[in-house]
């Protein structure tokens, strides 16, 4: 089943609590595929796929943003669920109970993704660093256990154990991911100018980057 169709991504120049630019993009299965156009969008207003805030002129920074994230949160999910299917399978089997271990580990890893690359709160990073530490003795603790060449249950363990590396490869996407979000908060000239294309006075935005910095920003030229 696909889904498809328009939804916003790259997420940048973020003022918390008042707008962040954001690029309106075609998709397939949440994967960003081609840049339709830009918009300051008010932060909270957003309902289901509706929004408000103002069109801009299409911004770079929130496309390659919007791409990045895509294609590397994509890349995570798959390969990182599928390194949690084989991990689970390699200890528990896959006959009786075991099949629902495997699919209920497989969920859980993409949930802990998803809630890795949704959360805005800083709580993603205990929680990736949790998720990287486990992966990681999960990969030498079955490079370790790899039974020689042999019939039956061993030739099994031996292939689950030749797809730990997409866990790492998962863990890695997520990391980059995780690097794009440098790339989210707004300067205060910057946001100063979009504050006004939203219909927000410059004194509203300055006092966020009062609270933050604990000293009033200079004013931006012009």
């Amino acid at each position: 089943m696909s889904v498809y169709g328009e939804r916003l991504f790259g997420r940048v120049h973020r003022t918390p609590g008042l707008f962040y630019v954001a690029t309106m993009f075609w998709h397939i299965n949440f994967v960003p595929l081609v840049p339709v156009r830009s918009y300051v969008v008010l932060e909270g207003s957003e309902k289901d796929e509706g929004f408000q805030g103002a069109r801009i002129p299409l911004s770079f920074k929130s496309v390659l943003a919007g791409y990045l994230r895509g294609w590397l949160g994509a890349a995570a999910i798959f390969t990182g669920c599928v390194g949690a299917f084989a991990a689970t399978s390699f200890y528990v089997g896959v006959q009786g109970a075991g099949v629902l271990a495997v699919f209920a580990v497989a969920a859980a890893m993409f949930g802990v993704f998803w809630f890795i690359f949704n959360t805005r709160t800083w709580w993603f990073l205990p929680v990736q660093l949790a998720l990287l530490l486990g992966s990681a003795w999960v990969y030498l603790d079955v490079r370790s256990r790899v039974p020689e060449p042999a019939r039956g249950v061993a030739d099994r363990r031996r292939h689950d154990a030749s797809y730990m590396d997409t866990l790492l490869v998962g863990n890695a996407a997520a990391v980059l991911y995780s690097l794009t979000r440098l790339l989210t908060p707004a300067s205060y000239r910057r946001a100063v100018e979009l504050g006004r294309l939203a219909g927000i006075p410059p004194e509203r935005v300055a006092e966020h980057f009062v609270r933050r910095d604990g000293a009033a920003p200079e004013e931006p030229a012009g």
